[in-house]
């Protein structure tokens, strides 16, 4: 059972989250990013990318299916999972039959 200083946290973590996703410019805006707030807080807890990078992975996992490009996903460096659990819970809804491929050195970045 999570403590009262658990819940706080959980709390303001979720409040901060949601004023930087949602966007009131226009109802569209708004549905969307009330998608967004959504994957966001399923995948926050494994990912270090902060909301502004994440909005723009979001649209782009959408923008390929907008244009309509075929093809896989590839993430490399994947740390917890986290981007990688945005782009296939976006490419879930996508038209077109994607894998994602996932890659790791699990030992850091090799030299140049």
């Amino acid at each position: 059972m999570p403590t009262a200083h658990q819940l706080l946290a959980y709390v303001k973590n979720a409040r901060r989250d949601l004023f930087a996703t949602i966007e009131f410019s226009s109802l569209q805006n708004f549905l969307t990013s009330c998608d967004m707030f959504r994957v966001f807080r399923k995948v926050r807890r494994n990912t270090q990318v902060h909301i502004p990078r994440l909005k723009v992975l979001y649209r782009l996992t959408k923008n390929i299916d907008a244009q309509g490009i075929p093809g896989d996903i590839v993430e490399c460096g994947v740390y917890k999972g986290g981007s990688a659990g945005l782009m296939a819970v976006v490419s879930k809804k996508s038209p077109f039959e994607r894998l994602l491929w996932l890659f790791d050195s699990f030992e850091g970045e090799p030299p140049p």
